[in-house]
């Protein structure tokens, strides 16, 4: 290369430089973020009461009365407990269903203790699901019920937060249900 051609591209390199050149700038105000912002809020919302509009129309129920019928958790009679509670309930007499979701009678076990407390006339009655994470260290190889281990499926009559009944049996734990469904029946 020569002198003169080095110094023409000098030349053109310093006249693309003091060309103005047209760059497009535009700037997003902080008022258009809000505005973009406000806009997906209310479009969100719209949505969302749309939704809810169409499936009452859908379903034409009111569901308001659930919350007025004056029915307190705590009066329902067949709840699922946690093994830590089965001595520390309200009720003074109450049964106790633990079950081992591996038990080939869960199921029907299962029924009879809902149609037992079906019965108008009944002690109160709770459940404890041995598969519940919160009760897995209570499955033990060796069942103790006084210490709250339980091998499997378990009945287990408590009063005055003492067990005073245990029934360990899947077989004998039916039976003793449905002779308890049957004195209800006559109660």
């Amino acid at each position: 290369m020569f002198v003169g051609d080095k110094m023409n591209q000098m030349k053109k390199i310093q006249k693309n430089k003091t060309k103005p050149q047209n760059i497009n700038v535009t700037t997003n105000s902080s008022e258009d973020e809000v505005r973009r912002f406000g806009v997906l809020v209310l479009a969100i919302v719209i949505v969302l009461l749309l939704v809810y509009t169409i499936s009452v129309l859908l379903k034409g129920k009111d569901y308001s009365s659930i919350f007025d019928n004056g029915l307190n958790a705590s009066e329902l009679q067949y709840n699922e407990i946690l093994v830590g509670t089965i001595l520390k309930q309200k009720d003074e007499k109450y049964y106790v269903l633990v079950i081992e979701r591996e038990d080939p009678y869960a199921d029907i076990l299962k029924r009879y203790a809902e149609n037992y407390v079906g019965e108008t006339k009944h002690e109160p009655f709770y459940t404890v699901d041995l598969g519940n994470l919160f009760n897995k260290t209570a499955k033990k190889e060796d069942s103790n019920p006084e210490s709250l281990v339980f091998k499997g499926t378990t009945l287990l009559f408590v009063e005055n937060g003492e067990i005073k009944e245990v029934e360990e049996d899947s077989n004998n734990i039916a039976i003793a249900l449905v002779k308890m469904i049957k004195e209800s029946e006559e109660a």
